[in-house]
């Protein structure tokens, strides 16, 4: 019988080159993947349910353009009036996504009540890929790995 010792450590406590690995390991992993993409939908989907339509298709990636496609069109919105439009707020879902929809929608609101509609879903989009892409840097990681009591032998390579 052979007994090895290793030495486990914490993110925090490896050299920034380990740390470096125990990041691109991590986003190369097929465990990883955006946090938060269910609640960024469904609110996404409470704001066009506010305008009566839906979100009929979407593609978000931090490697590709994306889109939000909502069927909102004239008859969605016949007979609405300002007073009619969901309070600037308005959180439906109480995720942040909800913030930057409606306040951009209001900010962009000139009266054209679609096309605010659609600015709004495009800087949505923006803020998700934002989100997307932040999830990627070496500062979440080490947040997160940190929260999650990751443990690491000293090259970064994930202990399990």
């Amino acid at each position: 019988m052979q007994t090895i010792q290793l030495n486990i450590f914490n993110i925090d406590e490896l050299s920034d080159e380990a740390k470096e690995k125990a990041h691109q390991d991590y986003i190369n992993s097929e465990y990883f993947e955006y946090s938060w993409m269910d609640e960024n939908i469904e609110s996404v989907k409470a704001f066009c349910n506010a305008f009566n339509c839906d979100l009929v298709n979407y593609s978000i990636s931090t490697y590709e353009a994306g889109y939000l496609k909502s069927n909102i069109n004239n008859d969605c919105i016949r007979g609405m009036k300002k007073k009619d439009l969901p309070s600037k707020e308005a959180m439906p879902t109480g995720y942040c996504i909800d913030a930057d929809l409606m306040y951009s929608f209001y900010d962009n609101y000139s009266g054209d009540i679609i096309e605010a509609f659609n600015n709004a879903l495009n800087y949505g989009l923006k803020a998700i890929k934002a989100d997307m892409e932040y999830q990627e840097t070496l500062e979440y990681f080490l947040d997160y790995a940190g929260i999650n009591n990751y443990k690491y032998l000293s090259d970064g390579s994930y202990y399990h």
